[in-house]
């Protein structure tokens, strides 16, 4: 649990007046696929490697998608106020996420920002405190998720892309040699409801705590107000679902729901389309259903040797690439970009992934504090790209077939 200390916030709010952020010692540590800006040296690279392994695993799972191009990501060593905000001991927040854009238009983030920060965690250790970093490459695998889904189905609903989004993150990379496979969602659901000796579900079987219909009409601020760890659990299960459920006949049936929701129907519409052999009033059975398989097919989903529902080759010319080259950071970019986070103020949030309305809609609440000079698109400004390729592109591809056995 992260601690503020209240002592220090107040603190830090007299003297916020008088201090003076320096943006010149940021850089930009860029790879093949991905751009990390960070004011750090070296400890962000742990990350950058995840999300390089991540962008050419997802790129198996959509091939025939246009790749989104270079992906910014900034990496924080620390939030912008942090020591000016309190949570309240039941207060989770993220160290990672997404926005599908920036509210300023800025060059950096403006096709899609992945944030990930430095998280400490202050835990007793005997009669003290200990002070430990913790780096959870899963939630970095999860924003480079939603930035594939973003350019894959332009139009997806919210759980959708925090279902599919946990679920592509569960990702393996199996390789020999020169040949590299990126494997996704085992047979068995693995978070499976187990079943106790008594006969009774763990937990009473109430993980699954969202009828599937509020799962599909929750908005983003109800999820993000109340919804939380259920709405994602439910996500990803439905998810699952509807890949690997019914002995596998689902996934034939997958692409046909993304090809869906492409055109521009709503989540009803798409799954009657999709699944016209599950009525509407049997979603809810055939998904607790999933979720509670038996002892036995459950256990064997903890087994990290099972093998994966989808299997795809990675070609080698598209292969991470782990050796960062660093160049230093445009300062007025950098100060742009931490407004705009401070902005839409997404440390608030519990949520991984913000939308295009979200993001302006909150952005509208905190208005920018005037113009900063000399910044691309401004008067006096020059726009500077640099070899930054980001592109937003339209895209009417459905997810491949499963491999055949």
């Amino acid at each position: 649990m992260r601690v503020k200390a209240t002592v220090a916030a107040l603190v830090a709010v007299l003297t916020a007046g008088c201090a003076v952020h320096n943006y010149n010692n940021w850089a930009a540590s860029r790879t093949r696929n991905v751009t990390v800006y960070t004011d750090a040296k070296i400890e962000h690279e742990y990350m950058q490697e995840w999300l390089e392994r991540s962008y050419s695993a997802y790129r198996a799972f959509f091939p025939e998608v246009k790749a989104p191009g270079n992906v910014n990501v900034v990496w924080l060593k620390n939030e912008p106020g942090v020591w000016t905000r309190i949570f309240s001991p039941f207060d989770d927040p993220p160290s990672g996420w997404t926005l599908e854009t920036v509210p300023s238009g800025s060059r950096i983030g403006r096709d899609g920002l992945i944030v990930l920060e430095r998280r400490d965690e202050l835990t007793a250790s005997g009669d003290s405190f200990r002070m430990s970093s913790v780096r959870d490459e899963n939630l970095a695998k999860q924003q480079m998720a939603h930035i594939f889904i973003m350019k894959a189905v332009p139009m997806a609903p919210l759980w959708l892309q925090i279902g599919l989004g946990h679920y592509m993150s569960r990702y393996r990379v199996h390789y020999k040699g020169d040949f590299f496979m990126a494997c996704f969602g085992s047979p068995v659901f693995d978070e499976p409801i187990r079943t106790m000796p008594n006969g009774r579900h763990a937990g009473n079987g109430r993980r699954v705590a969202i009828a599937v219909y509020d799962l599909l009409h929750a908005d983003w601020y109800t999820y993000d107000k109340s919804l939380r760890y259920w709405y994602e659990f439910t996500s990803y299960a439905l998810v699952h679902y509807l890949i690997h459920g019914e002995h596998g006949y689902n996934a034939s049936r997958f692409p046909i729901l993304l090809q869906a929701l492409r055109d521009g129907k709503d989540s009803d519409e798409a799954l009657a389309l999709a699944y016209p052999h599950i009525l509407p009033e049997e979603w809810d059975d055939k998904l607790i259903a999933h979720v509670h398989p038996s002892n036995r097919r459950a256990l064997t989903s903890a087994d990290p040797n099972l093998v994966h529902g989808l299997c795809y080759r990675i070609p080698t010319e598209h292969d991470a690439d782990f050796k960062p080259t660093r160049h230093p950071a445009n300062a007025r970019e950098i100060q742009v970009l931490l407004d705009d986070l401070d902005r839409v103020e997404p440390f608030r949030k519990h949520v991984a992934w913000m939308h295009t309305d979200i993001v302006e809609a909150e952005a509208a609440k905190h208005p920018r504090k005037g113009p900063l000079p000399g910044l691309p698109g401004e008067a006096g400004g020059k726009e500077d790209r640099g070899d930054d390729t980001s592109t937003t592109p339209s895209v009417r591809v459905p997810v491949p077939p499963p491999a055949q056995p």
